[in-house]
């Protein structure tokens, strides 16, 4: 007995113009490190980080024999507060970081003068890849000008992330393409649904089959003259109104776009709130806290350590044992009470650990003079509340 098949039928259908795109359908290719800047949820993330790390004080110490010692002049202090010209230790660790976040690497240029450093700034991640040759780390540089120069440690200083070589970093933007594109195509979808409305009714009304042409003409020619996008549709048949629906109107399209901003708070290890995505979670002050001191341990504090090591494990501004230190108390700074209330233990005269000096360094104030020392009350741990005040006003 002989099973006889259908042959395969074979349609095509439009695609609906408010159809929600579908992540498979994205290749790695759709969003380039060069690219990504554009993409607003990706905007914001890197912003996050670079605002945070620029908002730094970027400190030179020295290695002493008990501890260390804040370097506050000399030729490391003096180029790391001017790295050059128009450009302030804010703007190069800004632009450092973004390097970083979008491509996965940081590039110094040291600019000489007779042999000495008078200039550092960075250069374009684009623009160079670094090599081995021989067991030396070199660097192949393309300038504007054209041509290509071969570089050496002498001339850039490195700062990488994550890598799977040990010698270039990897690019989060383009490890994670398809996310990105996701959240880049969503918008591009929604720009284009509204830009090609003009001709897409947001409803039907059908007229009486007994209308004329000349009713019907008046008709479509009165709504046509309000000039508004997603115009009414006339067309002959019982008198009655059906709307239009569109996807875009319902929960689906908004929660495409959460879960878009969520992917990109994941790819660049951030909490979602920062990038004003949902968390899913009621925030309360306790939990926004503790998610701003997991930013700094989680998210900031990598690539803070990364650059540091690199600066200070350069041989040329490095010198005399000194290496550079970001400081993160600012934002890890806790409110006027609990500081005081933590200062007030730590200048106990049995237990504490702190003297009075130290503190005021901690709240920028200036020393204590036996003035003002006698008038606030030295050596009273009870009046910390009122030195707090003091700096806080």
């Amino acid at each position: 007995m002989r099973f006889l098949r259908r042959k395969a039928e074979s349609r095509s259908l439009p695609r609906p113009e408010n159809e929600l795109p579908i992540l498979g359908a994205y290749q790695t290719s759709t969003v380039t490190p060069s690219q990504a800047l554009s993409i607003a949820d990706v905007w914001a993330a890197v912003r996050v980080l670079a605002d945070a790390a620029s908002s730094l004080p970027l400190h030179v110490y020295r290695k002493a024999d008990a501890g260390r010692e804040r370097v506050t002049s000399g030729f490391l202090v003096d180029l790391l507060e001017a790295p050059g010209p128009g450009t302030t230790q804010a703007d190069l660790i800004s632009t450092l970081m973004s390097h970083l976040t979008v491509y996965g690497n940081g590039y110094l240029a040291k600019y000489r003068q007779a042999g000495e450093i008078v200039q550092i700034g960075t250069i374009h991640p684009d623009r160079i890849r670094p090599e081995l040759q021989g067991g030396q780390l070199r660097f192949r540089y393309s300038p504007t000008t054209g041509g290509n120069q071969l570089l050496t440690t002498s001339d850039v200083v490195h700062i990488k992330g994550l890598s799977v070589d040990g010698l270039t970093g990897l690019s989060a933007v383009s490890q994670a393409a398809r996310v990105l594109g996701l959240s880049d195509e969503l918008v591009k979808h929604a720009v284009a649904f509204f830009e090609q409305g003009k001709g897409r009714p947001i409803g039907v009304l059908k007229l009486d089959p007994g209308a004329s042409d000349d009713d019907r003409k008046r008709t479509i020619e009165s709504l046509r003259a309000e000039n508004k996008p997603h115009q009414n549709l006339v067309i002959v048949g019982d008198a009655e109104y059906e709307p239009v629906e569109s996807k875009l109107d319902d929960s689906q399209f908004v929660e495409q776009r959460r879960l878009a901003a969520q992917e990109v708070a994941r790819v660049f290890r951030l909490p979602p709130h920062m990038l004003g995505a949902p968390t899913g979670d009621s925030l309360t002050y306790a939990t926004v806290e503790q998610e701003s001191i997991d930013f700094v341990r989680y998210s900031l504090t990598p690539w803070l350590r990364r650059i540091e090591l690199s600066i200070s494990g350069d041989t040329d501004p490095t010198f005399q044992r000194q290496y550079v230190r970001f400081s993160v108390d600012g934002l890890l700074r806790a409110d006027a009470l609990s500081r005081a209330q933590v200062y007030e233990k730590a200048l106990d005269p049995v237990t504490g650990y702190m003297t009075r000096e130290e503190v005021r360094e901690l709240e920028d104030l200036t020393p204590e003079t036996p003035t003002t020392a006698t008038t606030n009350g030295a050596g009273n741990s009870n009046n910390v509340e009122a030195m707090i005040a003091n700096a806080n006003n």
